[in-house]
Order: structure tokens, then sequence, then C-alpha cells
């Protein structure tokens, strides 16, 4: 019974997809954030051994840029990858130009300016954390994003990524927004600076 549940299910969505591309890579996209995040923040309180409240500027703010980076980025962008050909083209093209500088930079640009930094501060806080986060992101995501090339047709590309996206954003609420974690307290080693002149922080 749930198996055959599962299966209608999976075929409305597809259905929805096909008719409404747009809207549902958004949905799915919002749907993972959000989710990701409140997992991320009952987690942070749990470790913290405190009961408070959800942080719903936080929310609001990575549920903003998950729906956003699904549709005009994911939508717009895959197709244009696939028409590489080869595996390298394509995992160069994700992983040496979007990711580092686009993604990286635009999620922790856009972090900071929630957390109410003025634009030096914004420049400040992506230099200090984009190298530990560009880590993060290639670790997770470039034998997933290779699994996707290979594996899934290119109109569920976006999608795929973005029903994988739960477990990461989760990874990507912590390391940002988790201040009561370990990792983000701890003191940015001086090798991970970044040059002012990288594509990562725009002159």
């Amino acid at each position: 019974a749930m198996a055959a549940l599962a299966r209608a299910a999976l075929g409305r969505y597809t259905a929805a997809l096909q008719a409404r591309p747009l809207l549902v890579k958004t949905g799915t996209g919002m749907l993972t954030a959000a989710a990701g995040d409140l997992l991320a923040q009952r987690g942070e309180r749990r470790q913290a051994g405190v009961d408070g409240r959800v942080d719903w500027r936080r929310f609001a703010a990575f549920t903003a840029f998950g729906a956003a980076w699904t549709r005009p980025v994911n939508h717009l962008w895959l197709p244009v990858v696939n028409r590489l050909g080869s595996m390298g083209w394509k995992l160069a093209a994700q992983h040496g130009f979007l990711n580092p500088c686009v993604y990286v930079p635009g999620f922790l640009g856009w972090s900071a300016l929630v957390q109410g930094r003025d634009a030096e501060g914004v420049r400040a806080y992506v230099r200090e954390r984009f190298l530990r986060t560009y880590g993060v992101v290639a670790s997770f995501w470039l034998p997933v994003t290779g699994l996707i090339f290979a594996k899934v047709p290119e109109p569920l590309q976006s999608v795929t990524m973005a029903g994988i996206s739960l477990g990461w954003n989760v990874i990507m609420s912590f390391l940002t927004f988790g201040d009561a974690l370990p990792l983000v307290d701890a003191p940015a080693h001086p090798a991970l600076a970044v040059p002012a002149d990288t594509c990562a922080v725009p002159a």
C-alpha cells in the first residue's frame, strides 16, 4: 500500500513538474531549504541544552535563498552544463566556476546581510569563510553532481539536487548560522584567508 501511494505521489509530482517546471522547482527548493534550517535550529538548541524559539528571520532568509537558487540558477544553468558534453567539463563548470564564483560568495554574502552587517562586514565575512565553506561544498557535491550528471535525466536534475539538499541545507545552516557549534566559534586559521582578488570577493 505504501509503495503504491509513493508511486502515485511521484507520478503526480512528475506531471506537475512537466506542466509547471519553474513553479515546482522553486517550491521544492523552498521546502527543502525550510526543512533543513528547522532541523539545524533544532539540533543547535539540543546541543546547547536550551529551549529556544525558532529564529524566523534566519528561517525566512535561508528559505528564500533556497527557492531563488533552485529556480533561476539551477533551472537555467543545468541545461547549459549538460551541453558541454564530457563529464570533466561539466564538473569543471559546476565546481570550478559556479560554486566558487557564484554559489558560495552569494550564499555567504546573503547570510551576512541577514545578520545586519554593513558592506565591509559582508566582504570580511565572505573572505573569512570562503575556503572552509567551499571545501565543504566540494567534498559533498562533487561526487553527488557527478552521479546526477551521469544517471539522472536533465529535466529531473534540478529537483533531484533540491531533494538531496535537505541534508545539505542542514549542514549549510549549521555552518553559517549555528553559533552554538564549535565549527563556527573556532577562530579561522590564517591559511584560510582569501586573497582580495579572488572571484569570490568582487571589487
